[in-house]
């Protein structure tokens, strides 16, 4: 299994297991994301983690051909830019938008977004096995 592939497993499961609860009680997951992030403290840290995390995948990403590795970089920049220019020097405003944006989803609506994520998340497994 090359590197690629490796992290696409690892990412897939990783999509798998946080949005899956959403299938079986998507308010109660909801609510559970939403208060992890209610203080700018808390944001702030996110951000600087997952911009992290962005960084050092767009790193290793860097001069290897192919489609998969090509948008896998250029998501993970789009996620250093996010991270860097909005939700850590203004994580209010990205708590905020994140709220408005979770809470206008119906219940059904939250079941479908999870369904879709679990099947996103297994086709990367797949996908990060065949490689």
């Amino acid at each position: 299994m090359t590197a690629i592939g490796l992290f696409l497993v690892v990412f897939g499961v990783l999509i798998i297991l946080s949005r899956g609860p959403l299938i079986v009680a998507p308010e109660r997951t909801r609510n559970v994301y939403l208060r992890l992030f209610q203080s700018d403290r808390r944001m702030r840290w996110f951000g600087l983690v997952m911009g992290g995390l962005a960084a050092i995948v767009a790193y290793l990403f860097v001069g290897v051909s192919g489609t998969i590795p090509l948008v896998v970089f250029y998501l993970a920049l789009l996620i250093v830019v996010i991270m860097g220019f909005w939700l850590v020097p203004f994580p209010g405003s990205a708590n905020r938008v994140a709220t408005k944006i979770w809470s206008a989803f119906s219940p059904l609506v939250l079941r479908m977004i999870g369904a879709v994520s679990v099947l996103f998340g297994m086709w990367l497994v797949f996908l990060g096995f065949g490689l």
